[in-house]
């Protein structure tokens, strides 16, 4: 699941809360600006990409962007073995 808060950070510096539910629990994402929500078709990267770490794959947008999708499940298990390693 996912859902977007707004911190409402002072003027002009708002920040956004992404929360991911992932294994019944609840990560929080702090990003400085959402794009928007758009259904994309996301693309596998071929190996001549080299392996591109917490991506999930990439995709085009209607302006011809290229755009690279976030593994949200990659972040935060990478996120928990680095806490993990700090105990």
């Amino acid at each position: 699941s996912l859902a977007v808060s707004d911190t409402g950070e002072g003027q002009g510096r708002r920040k956004f809360v992404i929360i991911v539910g992932l294994a019944e629990q609840l990560y929080g994402f702090l990003v400085d600006r959402l794009a928007g929500q758009q259904e994309l078709v996301i693309k596998v990267l071929d190996n001549h990409w080299g392996t591109v770490n917490c991506t999930s794959g990439a995709s085009i947008l209607g302006s011809g962007k290229v755009v690279l999708i976030l593994d949200a499940p990659a972040l935060i298990a990478r996120e928990i073995r680095r806490e993990a390693g700090r105990a």
